[in-house]
């Protein structure tokens, strides 16, 4: 992600109070309802040391990011968002303390607060959200996606932050499917710099193509904008 960019103390305090009452509140509710839970330490440490459910969510979720997509963009429908997405994008911009789980918070989490609360107190088991890779989501989700970086505009790195800057752009997780479903930022012009390779969006008799070309042939073969 490179050095975060510095965010004004008035902001962080706003994002830390508001994303305390959006996201972190779901504990206040899971933990107390789960008082006097017994929960065997060694499988946890097991599970969390050799990845096992990150292995089979892994494996279920081969197609989470085409899928995250259309439910995160169905999220921004008008009478969708007003009602649960909107909390996510109250504050303008974002830093990490404005994300919970899957970065949503309160009120779109609520199925899987439900979820937890029937694990804990109906089956006596652990919650999933307080295993360790759920909570390994839970911290990627705040310094991956919810800061920004001092990298250039549109950066990359940025992705994610800049869907908080803008909230009609860039629903999914990068580049590819933003400029096949173009919402990417309209700058762009239906070219971007992706993990290494210079990538343009080509229509031609209403079928859309993605070119990858190698960064360093881009810019010495193609004498086209270098990526950086």
């Amino acid at each position: 992600k490179g050095t975060p960019k510095p965010v004004p103390t008035r902001r962080v305090l706003a994002s830390m109070a508001y994303g305390f009452l959006n996201c972190k509140t779901y504990y206040l509710v899971l933990l107390p309802a789960c008082f006097g839970l017994e929960l065997e330490l060694l499988p946890w440490l097991l599970d969390a040391s050799l990845g096992l459910s990150a292995r089979v969510s892994g494996h279920l979720e081969r197609y989470w990011q085409v899928h995250f997509y259309h439910i995160h963009r169905m999220g921004h429908i008008t009478n969708v968002y007003n009602d649960a997405h909107k909390f996510h994008h109250y504050l303008h911009d974002c830093t990490p303390f404005d994300a919970h789980i899957f970065g949503s918070g309160a009120p779109e989490e609520w199925l899987i607060l439900m979820s937890d609360l029937a694990l804990g107190l109906g089956f006596g088991l652990q919650p999933a959200s307080l295993s360790g890779h759920v909570l390994g989501v839970s911290w990627y989700n705040k310094w991956g996606f919810h800061s920004r970086s001092d990298k250039p505009a549109l950066h990359g790195d940025n992705f994610h932050a800049d869907h908080h800057l803008r909230h009609s752009v860039n629903f999914g997780y990068a580049y590819p499917l933003e400029l096949v479903m173009d919402t990417a930022p309209k700058e762009l012009k239906g070219v971007v710099e992706w993990d290494g390779y210079r990538m343009e969006k080509v229509e031609e008799e209403g079928t859309v193509t993605l070119r990858f070309t190698p960064c360093a042939t881009a810019e010495k073969a193609l004498n086209k904008t270098p990526c950086k």
